[in-house]
């Protein structure tokens, strides 16, 4: 998973919009777009903001561990169900092409 794909996971499993967590950062929220679209990488002081605030840490965010025991149970169960959901709408589409 990139960096940038972790981001939104993490502020859409906080229930929060760009414009809250960019506040509660204190950056643009056009830099926290940049980062979740990975057209901008954060800086240090950034990286440093995600880490405290989702408690995870900068290595697993960097790519540098992908072991599981550092991904946030919450995280994954967020993960679980956007393939659920991916899943039935799968589902949905093929019971449509089954119709026609």
């Amino acid at each position: 998973m990139k960096m940038s794909e972790k981001l939104l996971l993490l502020r859409e499993n906080k229930g929060m919009t760009q414009q809250e967590l960019s506040e509660a950062f204190g950056i643009s929220r056009n830099a926290l777009c940049g980062y979740e679209l990975a057209k901008r990488r954060p800086n240090v002081i950034v990286l440093k903001k995600y880490t405290d605030y989702f408690k995870v840490s900068a290595d697993w965010l960097l790519g540098r561990d992908t072991s599981e025991d550092v991904i946030p149970c919450d995280l994954v169960s967020l993960q679980e169900k956007k393939r659920l959901k991916k899943i039935a709408k799968l589902k949905q589409e093929l019971a449509e092409l089954e119709v026609q």
